[in-house]
């Protein structure tokens, strides 16, 4: 319980930090941003923005086909029905809480990024696995922020010093365990 309840404060302070950060920086874009459409499924959520970008992100614990309680259906301005042609601001900054509303402030963050990367000079490599960027023909000390298996496989089989930063210390098994670093722990 404890272990969930860091994740949790983790998380939230991800999204403050981010927030504040594009809020000091592109303040008049996001300002005009609102919720075109919102997609729920069973491990994935989209949220496409009034640009025309997309966000996708992984379901939060908890946001599961079940029937929440009562408490747990206060979505305030993003009950689902009115969700559409709300502010992603006001999103971004209410105190509601819960895996869905949590979900969403991650798709619409990752869609803000993905504006934003789009319209910079900054750029992206597509139709490329990232492992094949890397020069790892000597051996390297590699932290991993997430448990890629494959990755994970492939690294520590070819001898590299491997860590893996992950929030769910189940999302490692048998073998791989050993390469586990609690994502609250490291410096």
């Amino acid at each position: 319980m404890h272990h969930q309840i860091q994740k949790k404060q983790s998380q939230l302070m991800v999204i403050q930090q981010t927030l504040e950060l594009l809020k000091s920086r592109h303040k008049a874009r996001i300002e005009q941003l609102t919720l075109s459409d919102v997609r729920l499924g069973m491990h994935l959520s989209a949220v496409k923005l009034s640009d025309g970008i997309c966000g996708v992100a992984g379901n939060a614990p908890g946001n599961g086909h079940h029937a929440p309680r009562k408490r747990e259906r206060d979505f305030g301005d993003f009950t689902p029905n009115q969700i559409r042609g709300r502010k992603v601001l006001d999103l971004l900054e209410t105190t509601k809480q819960g895996p869905i509303i949590d979900t969403l402030k991650i798709a619409v963050l990752n869609a803000i990024s993905s504006g934003l990367l789009a319209d910079s000079d900054y750029t992206v490599i597509e139709d490329k696995d990232p492992i094949e960027l890397l020069d790892l023909t000597q051996k390297r000390k590699i932290t991993l922020v997430g448990a890629f298996q494959s990755y994970i496989r492939n690294l520590s089989a070819a001898g590299h010093q491997l860590r893996v930063l992950e929030m769910n210390a189940d999302s490692l098994t048998g073998d791989l365990q050993k390469y586990y670093v609690p994502a609250h722990e490291y410096p």
